[in-house]
């Protein structure tokens, strides 16, 4: 064999460059027709955290290991997402590093995983695709996005009434979205009913809100961005593999100790008394009818869960309007599964840290609730005989938690 030359290493080297940065074959050659169909779903960069309307392909609950999984959806705002440790999601403390104290193992999702394991329920996997400041319009639309799926069980916790302002959030979508909506929620008759029923009624609530359903598109898109791919290229690969390692290092690091802060607020017995975010019309409580109707065509389940409320557990005539009020009224007419949590006495600052949001210690306590009730309602399989996990939840018709 010839001596290769100090030049014919150089020129070796200057022709790879040449081909790497000019060429870009680690981009441009496609490697799917040499791989298994499914390989691209296997490239994606799943996250247990909420990645965006746009982005919702890339939520674990789409992974190719959870396919087989039983699925318990937590649907909701920041309440429901509760990934934030401690005060510091809302309010960052330059003094940490981080200066937001936000991890998924501190969320409702997390406690109540924790649960089923020890309960032995291995075949269920709870899955948050809850979003910190999301309403009934964006929730409605991550529902539609994952009903192919068929979950076995939603469960969707409001911090009544958040998800009910600003007429359901409707701005929040664009008009592609607004009509992807529009498009999933018509292939059956009944749910289409509800639907334009609800739809009807949020464009005439814009109309005396400002916040206005989005309808301007002459072209409406009724896909969304997925994991299917034609075209898998080697520097497909490479970043996935990279994504894996951040995933690693991020979501498996352990978050910060939870800082208590007494004196954040005044923890006063006094009722909230902001009417527009504590009355909202009746009418927005269809949105949950129609998660419910799309659940009962595949046999799924459905359960709302009215979220512990510090300032509300002192406010008289709301706790009337959601138990034998207009709100209870409807709950009951219309045979909404409701689990009512506004009065769960959680102790200010270690349990709750302002009222709404909680510690991995509220947290947990909110999941023994939730899971003690779907076992009670026969929607979850019931304890293993080889669990030992104690129910801290309440009894029911306690009131800390009152059944519809």
């Amino acid at each position: 064999m010839p001596r290769l030359t100090p030049q014919h290493h150089m020129a070796a080297v200057i022709v790879a460059c040449l081909v790497v940065f000019g060429l870009h074959p680690q981009r441009t050659i496609n490697l799917q027709p040499m791989l298994p169909k499914d390989t691209a779903a296997h490239l994606v960069d799943y996250t247990p955290y909420y990645p965006g309307q746009k982005e919702l392909y890339r939520h674990e609950i789409f992974a190719p290991q959870n396919q087989h999984k039983k699925r318990l959806v937590i649907l909701g705002s920041s309440t429901a997402d509760s990934i934030g440790c401690d005060y510091t999601w809302q309010r960052p403390d330059p003094h940490r590093h981080p200066d937001r104290n936000v991890h998924y193992s501190c969320s409702i999702t997390s406690q109540l995983n924790t649960i089923l394991k020890k309960n032995d329920l291995n075949e269920w996997e709870a899955f948050n695709l809850a979003c910190d400041a999301s309403r009934q319009a964006n929730m409605l639309f991550t529902y539609a996005r994952i009903a192919e799926l068929k979950p076995d069980l939603v469960v969707f916790i409001d911090s009544f009434p958040f998800a009910e302002t600003r007429n359901a959030g409707v701005t929040y979508l664009d008009a592609s979205q607004y009509a992807y909506l529009d498009h999933v929620y018509s292939q059956d008759a009944h749910v289409a009913a509800a639907w334009r029923h609800y739809s009807a009624f949020l464009t005439r609530r814009g109309e005396e809100t400002g916040y206005k359903v989005p309808i301007e598109t002459p072209t409406p898109d009724y896909k969304q961005k997925t994991a299917v791919s034609s075209h898998i290229s080697l520097n497909d690969i490479l970043v996935a593999g990279a994504g894996r390692m951040r995933n690693v290092f991020m979501i498996d690091a352990r978050p910060l100790p939870v800082s208590y802060n007494p004196t954040r607020r005044v923890w006063s017995e006094v009722g909230d008394t902001d009417q527009e975010e504590t009355n909202p019309d009746v009418g927005y409580l269809q949105a949950f009818n129609i998660i419910r109707d799309m659940q009962a065509l595949h046999g799924g389940q459905f359960v709302m869960v009215l979220a512990p409320i510090y300032d509300q557990r002192h406010h008289d005539s709301f706790l009337q309007s959601i138990h034998e009020g207009r709100y209870g009224q409807y709950f009951r007419d219309n045979h909404l599964n409701v689990l009512d949590l506004v009065l769960l006495p959680l102790e200010p600052v270690y349990e709750t840290y302002d009222g709404y949001h909680n510690t991995p210690a509220g947290n947990a306590r909110i999941a023994a609730e939730i899971f003690g009730y779907l076992q009670r309602q026969h929607l979850l399989p019931p304890r293993s005989a080889l669990a030992q996990q104690p129910d801290t939840g309440d009894a029911p018709g306690t009131p800390a938690q009152r059944i519809f």
